[in-house]
């Protein structure tokens, strides 16, 4: 009941999924405007991520790895709970702002093998 009060800008659009399959992703992400990362744990799911790449405008508490993707996407994520129910005027563009250099899995994987060669070169010492 609380939530829904915070969220009373949006009650008449707002559809809970508590749960999901992963092969939902593209349907849920491919039937609404926008999306809402309500994490206070972790903060970070790769929902989040397909939210924002989708162009969707996503309201996120301010947790985990929000505040990395902030600066990626000014425009899209948005302070959680929302004040209001406007949306992004257009989506922000991950490609030409960098995103990707960082938040791909090929990047990722490099970094990841980059920190494992650094750490048995260290080793061998």
């Amino acid at each position: 009941a609380d939530e829904m009060a915070r969220l009373s800008p949006f009650c008449d659009r707002v559809t809970w999924v508590a749960r999901f399959q992963r092969h939902e992703l593209p349907q849920l992400l491919a039937n609404h405007d926008f999306g809402l990362f309500t994490s206070i744990e972790e903060g970070w799911g790769i929902s989040l991520n397909e939210m924002l790449e989708s162009g969707m405008t996503v309201f996120a508490t301010e947790i985990g790895g929000v505040p990395m993707l902030r600066k990626h996407f000014p425009r899209q994520l948005r302070a959680f709970p929302p004040r209001t129910s406007e949306l992004a005027d257009e989506p922000d563009d991950p490609g030409a702002n960098g995103y990707f250099d960082i938040w791909s899995w090929p990047r990722i994987a490099a970094e990841y093998e980059a920190q494992v060669e650094l750490a048995l070169s260290a080793r061998r010492r």
